[in-house]
């Protein structure tokens, strides 16, 4: 469904890399028309699936120098601050509320699951506690854990919105906060999941896809290799 494309490319003279002035080879952004690109379907995941996130090709294309593009603060066009925001705690940031969304989503599932098994006559009563009190421990972890990265989020807002930069300090906690609410989501998910029956199981209930998506989502290098 998408009209363009971007990819990082390096860039060559010839056979030769093009090096900078740190004497490192130069790598920049292109965004490509979707005439231009071959999609290769390749996206055969466990779960978000319906991004249809294939890989695809680009090949013996001239463009212009107006298809490469830098995301940096010093060649943002224009003055509004989400285009001088660091893309890295940008990019952490995004997927840190994808992943807590789905978390959450996942708690939902789970309370409506938990309450039907906790009234079943097959359950002992010290294990209707093992549920409820699971679940609590959860909410609860991912509440703190969420706060902390939104409030760390909204200082690193309010300093570049006030100072138009960011603290290395404040950058460093956006980063931190954005992993431990990623850590978080996974631990307190999948000590709930083995809780919920075969019903979780299912590739078709909802639980299972949220599951899913989750953990497809979890491979995502930015997140997943330690800050």
């Amino acid at each position: 469904h998408t009209t363009h494309f971007t990819a990082n490319c390096m860039i060559k003279n010839g056979s030769e890399n093009v090096i900078d002035e740190d004497g490192k080879p130069i790598v920049l952004p292109f965004v490509f028309d979707k005439k231009d690109v071959t999609i290769i379907a390749d996206w055969d995941t466990t779960g978000l699936v319906a991004t249809g996130s294939h890989s695809f090709a680009v090949n013996e294309l001239n463009v212009s120098r107006d298809n490469s593009f830098k995301i940096a603060a010093e060649d943002a066009f224009f003055a509004n601050c989400i285009y001088k925001y660091p893309f890295l705690q940008f990019a952490e940031t995004t997927l840190a509320a994808n992943i807590s969304g789905m978390a959450i989503h996942f708690l939902d599932l789970c309370e409506q699951i938990f309450a039907e098994r906790i009234t079943s006559k097959n359950l002992k009563e010290y294990q209707q506690k093992i549920l409820s009190d699971g679940l609590s421990a959860s909410i609860k972890v991912l509440q703190e854990k969420r706060s902390e990265f939104y409030s760390a989020m909204e200082g690193s807002w309010t300093e570049i919105k006030s100072q138009n930069s960011i603290s290395d300090q404040k950058l460093s906690e956006v980063s931190i906060t954005s992993r431990e609410l990623v850590k978080y989501c996974f631990l307190k998910v999948n000590e709930l999941y083995p809780y919920c029956g075969l019903i979780a199981a299912r590739s078709s209930s909802e639980i299972n896809r949220v599951w899913r998506d989750l953990h497809t989502a979890s491979q995502h290098t930015l997140l997943a290799i330690p800050y």
